[in-house]
Parts: structure tokens; sequence; C-alpha cells
């Protein structure tokens, strides 16, 4: 997997540095509320632009069964994928990867 690539699948990385205060309570809002890091931070930045009347284009994840693997999540709601982002199906099917598989 490409460098390149690796950005349409997962995305981008957003973040800031805060204070150790800031991830503890952040950490333990998680927890509370039994939700993945990336979906809480999903959230807010969807509750953010929404405040400024920006679409919430963020994706939310849904959890793998028990036993399923990491990263294996679906999309939920109204949104698909952003302008610009390949379905991982897409990718797999690309000129790029097929001749990277038949090498």
């Amino acid at each position: 997997m490409t460098r390149a690539s690796f950005g349409v699948i997962r995305g981008h990385l957003i973040g800031s540095h805060q204070p150790k205060e800031v991830k503890r309570q952040f950490d333990m809002l998680c927890i509370e509320l039994d939700k993945t890091k990336e979906n809480l931070h999903a959230e807010a930045l969807n509750n953010l632009f929404a405040k400024y009347g920006k679409p919430e284009i963020c994706p939310i994840r849904v959890r793998p069964p028990q036993g399923g693997r990491a990263g294996a999540g679906t999309l939920v709601g109204l949104f698909e994928w952003p302008i610009g982002m390949l379905k991982p199906s897409a990718l797999a099917s690309s000129p790029t990867t097929r001749a990277r598989s038949e090498a």
C-alpha cells in the first residue's frame, strides 16, 4: 500500500496539542460513553461544523461485533464517502493496485 493510497482509505489525521488533563478527560469520556476516540472526535467535529452552519460530513464508524477485526467498521447514517475519496473497493480495482499485485 502506498502512502497516497493509505490516506484514501483511512483519511487524514486532524488533531492538536492539548494539556495532559484534556487528554485524560477525553479518554475518560470515551470509556464512560463506550465510544472509540475516533468516533468521539468525529462527533465533536460534526458538532463544530453544525455550530458554524457547515454540513456534518465526518463519518462515524460502527464497531465490529465482538471478536471482529479492528478497523473493519462500516459507516453509519446518511454519509457515504466525501468528495475525492475512493471507496476501498474502487481502490482495489485501480490500475496501480492491479500492476502491483501482478508484480
